[in-house]
Formats: structure tokens, C-alpha cells, sequence
């Protein structure tokens, strides 16, 4: 196997060990060393600023601020959600389900259940955002502290951390944020990981070399997408890499002529950026903006078509030749940002 390239896996003979590691990822991902790093060291109550241990008995104990549930393993810092509480509910609730959704295996194993060419295309996409955070910052992944905020699954954790940085994620999803730290331990990979909420990061300031998001932010309610961004910055020692809908002219006319939606499965309503606004945001924030890449890309939610032999591949190759002609008209942008003046977070905390 080459150097950073992650093993295959099939989801018929693999079924019996995720069930194993499941049962021991419960157990590995509060108490492992470097979960006890992150404890110790970043994470915060975000009502008392006061630092967590795991008691050992399904809790983590902050003196002076709010104590938090571990439910199978994964800490769970929803209990600070108020805003929009109803629609990420709501969102939870359908990744949650397995009978309407993938299935924990499904979601363990993705996207390597399917094929070689469907792992080669998220890979491919992946190692392109790898390349520009290096040619901007001039860093690879490796050594890096990475927060990997709306994980998912751990797919994008799961390659983060083959690339040598040190990880930890969250979900709104129980279910999918389970299956990160399953995934890392059937990988044997190091990683903390928990559930929480984009809007309210319990971390110190400047706790990580990089805050990605990836395919993720456009879940969030539009109205606190804003303060995701700041809680990213604030974070960060340095860069946020966002990867997501670009606010495309074309998307505007396949949506006109009923072709495409902005509603996805969830409920939820993808926003989607655009180089405008990113530059006001870092105007409000303290950022730069040091890229801002378009392309166009196949923004599927619906994975396994490009798992049918042919017809995968054939529609692979068609969207990536419109693609190159399309480029500035792209639907989807990687941005990187870069942290510049500083900020008083002590009044932002206090309105937020």
C-alpha cells in the first residue's frame, strides 16, 4: 500500500469487526491519551471557562462550569445549544436514522463499501484541498492540530489524520460521530471526537493549526453560519479552510427550471457562499482571504451512483470534462482564510 493511501474495505466481511471496534471505540475515545491532551489542555465549559476530566463513569466533571454526558463513548456539548435548537434537532434526528439513511456499517465503511473508483474521487477531492493549505501556508497536514468540524462520519478525519495531523471532530449526529471514533479505531488512528455544535467551539483560544470545514458548514442554520465562522477563527491559531456550495449562475438556472434544489433530504437549506461575502466576513472577523477557488464538481448526495460500474465512471468523466470548461462558473469553492488582527472575544462572548 502506498505512503498516506487508506486500505479498502468491504462492508460483507468487515461487518462483525465494526460491531467489535464499535464496543471498543466506546471505551478508547475519552480515555485514550491524546483525548486526555485535548481534556486537559484545550477544551472548555463555555459557561465557566473551566477546564474537563473524565470521571471514569460516563461523565466529564468541569468544576465551576456545566458538567457534560458521555452516551457510548462521546461527549455530548448539545447541552450548550440554544439557538435554532428545533432545526439542528431536526438534522440529528435524520442522520441519526438508520432506516432512512445509511446504516452505522454503511457509515463506518464510506465511501470504501462502494468501490475503488468511488474511494479514488473523494481522495482526489481531499488531496486538492491538501495541496492549497501547503502552497499557502507552505505546511503539510503532517504534525498539524486539526479540528474537523461537522465530521461526519470520519471520512475526511480519517484522512486528515493518515496525512500525520492530529485530530479531533465533531457532529451534530450522535450516530455518525460514533462512527468517526469507530472508524479511527478499526484504522487504529489517533483521534477525540464529540458531539456539538458549530456555533459554540469549547476550546481555548487558538487551540489548532487548522479549522476545516468540509461539505458541512452549509448544514448549519443560516442564521448562525456567521458565528461558526467567527468560533473558527477564534479557535485557530492561524488558517480555516472551508470547502463548500459556491453560489453558482448555473445552479440559479437548473434550479429555475426545476433541475436542481437547495432542499436537501435533511430539511435543511444549503447556502452557499460567495467571494463577496467571504470578504466581508473577514472584514467583520480579522481575516484574510487567500483563496477562493471555484470548480465544478459533482456535489452529490447520492454516493453510490458512482459506484455503478460504467455508468459511474462514464457520468464521472462527462462532469469532469464540463467541469475544466466550467471552472469559473464552478459550484463548489475551497476557501482558506488566514487569521490577521486580533479581535476582542471577550465582548463577542459576551453578545454572543
Amino acid at each position: 500500500m502506498k505512503k498516506n493511501q487508506i486500505a479498502l474495505r468491504n462492508l460483507a466481511e468487515d461487518k462483525e469487526q465494526v460491531k467489535f471496534v464499535r464496543e471498543k471505540a466506546r471505551q478508547i475515545n475519552p480515555t485514550q491519551e491524546f483525548s486526555q491532551h485535548i481534556l486537559k489542555e484545550k477544551m472548555l465549559s463555555p459557561d465557566g471557562n473551566e477546564k474537563y476530566k473524565f470521571d471514569g463513569e460516563g461523565k466529564l466533571v468541569c468544576n465551576g462550569g456545566t458538567d457534560v454526558n458521555v452516551k457510548n463513548g462521546i461527549p455530548d456539548f448539545t447541552i450548550f445549544s440554544t439557538d435554532a435548537l428545533d432545526e439542528k434537532e431536526r438534522q440529528a434526528s435524520y442522520h441519526d436514522n438508520e432506516e432512512v439513511n445509511e446504516s452505522f456499517d454503511e457509515i463506518v465503511l464510506r465511501p470504501y463499501n462502494y468501490n475503488q473508483f468511488h474511494a479514488k474521487i473523494w481522495l482526489k477531492h481531499l488531496e486538492e484541498l491538501s495541496i492549497q493549505l501547503e502552497k499557502v501556508s507552505g505546511k503539510s497536514f503532517e504534525s498539524l492540530t486539526v479540528l474537523n468540524c461537522g465530521c461526519g462520519g470520519g471520512f475526511e478525519a480519517q484522512f486528515f489524520a493518515e496525512k500525520g495531523a492530529k485530530l479531533v471532530g465533531f457532529d451534530i449526529s450522535q450516530l455518525r460521530v460514533e462512527a468517526a471514533a469507530t472508524r479511527f479505531a478499526l484504522n487504529e488512528l489517533e483521534g477525540f471526537f464529540y458531539r456539538g455544535d458549530a456555533a459554540i467551539l469549547p476550546f481555548e483560544d487558538n487551540s489548532f493549526d487548522v479549522v476545516i470545514y468540509h461539505d458541512s458548514l452549509h448544514h448549519v442554520p443560516i442564521e448562525e453560519i456567521p458565528k461558526a465562522i467567527k468560533e473558527a477563527r477564534r479557535v485557530s491559531k492561524k488558517y480555516i479552510i472551508l470547502s463548500e456550495a459556491h453560489d453558482s449562475p448555473i445552479r440559479m438556472v437548473l434550479e429555475s427550471i426545476g433541475l436542481s434544489t437547495s432542499i436537501e433530504a435533511s430539511g435543511n437549506y444549503t447556502f452557499r457562499f460567495k467571494k463577496s461575502l467571504i470578504e466581508f466576513w473577514c472584514y467583520r472577523f480579522g481575516m484574510e482571504l487567500k483563496l477562493y477557488k471555484t470548480s465544478f464538481d459533482r456535489r452529490e448526495h447520492r454516493p453510490k451512483l458512482y459506484a455503478i460500474p460504467v455508468i459511474g465512471k462514464l457520468t464521472y468523466y462527462i462532469i469532469h470534462i464540463i467541469g475544466k470548461v466550467l471552472q469559473k462558473f464552478g459550484n463548489e469553492a475551497l476557501i482558506i482564510l488566514k487569521k490577521s488582527k486580533e479581535i476582542k472575544y471577550s465582548e463577542e462572548r459576551a453578545n454572543r
